[in-house]
């Protein structure tokens, strides 16, 4: 008879395994052996260890030096914002980072595009932000939406029926550009043109923006 571990085990030692893939609600505990247990419980750290190392779950990206990670723009008050836990406190919050569930997808969070917060994901997905330096100069990113889907289907996932190794990408179309320019090692300056592509866009007019760290 396959027991529960036999099945967690199984399941948790599979190449390219995804948080979504295991049902940790049916591994219940008491129902397996005291070596069982300890053997799954041990499979199950080195799959833990396995996603931190790929960057799965991580929400502290910052390099110091490098665009990658969380900005703030200047007077707003860094993290707490100016009206500190209260709704909209993130409208001075900017993350440029990989996408907290495909860690191979670049995402650019903005606290106010346009008077909301929204997320999208790097068409073309370059340059990597870890490399971005101040003397790298301006570096443009063509928005699109987010899009999840199953990477081994291709098929978009609605968020509902079961979808093997979900991971994300851009969806087809330019939602707008954005220019980024580090100043100095925590000294950003950045312009968002929606609507725009990268091609539409000839570089910094008076509307820049300053970010800090």
């Amino acid at each position: 008879m396959r027991t529960a571990f036999v099945e967690a085990a199984e399941t948790v030692s599979a190449e390219g395994l995804h948080d979504s893939d295991v049902n940790v609600g049916v591994v219940v505990a008491e129902k397996l052996g005291a070596i069982e247990f300890y053997v799954f419980r041990e499979i199950v750290q080195i799959v833990v260890e396995k996603f931190l190392a790929q960057g799965w779950g991580k929400i502290g990206f910052d390099i110091d030096g490098r665009l990658v990670g969380n900005w703030f723009r200047v007077g707003t008050g860094g993290y707490r914002g100016l009206i500190p836990m209260q709704e909209g406190y993130w409208d001075g919050h900017l993350a440029v980072v990989p996408d907290g569930n495909d860690p191979g997808q670049i995402d650019i969070s903005i606290g106010n595009y346009q008077g909301a917060a929204r997320q999208f994901a790097v068409i073309g997905n370059a340059p990597d932000p870890s490399t971005v330096a101040e003397s790298t100069g301006v570096v443009r990113y063509e928005l699109g939406y987010v899009e999840t889907y199953s990477a081994v289907t291709g098929q978009r996932w609605d968020g509902k029926a079961y979808a093997p190794h979900i991971r994300t990408r851009a969806t087809p179309g330019v939602i707008g550009t954005v220019l980024m320019q580090m100043m100095a090692t925590r000294s950003l300056k950045v312009e968002i043109f929606p609507g725009k592509k990268s091609t539409q866009v000839a570089g910094f007019d008076a509307n820049a923006v300053m970010f800090e760290r």
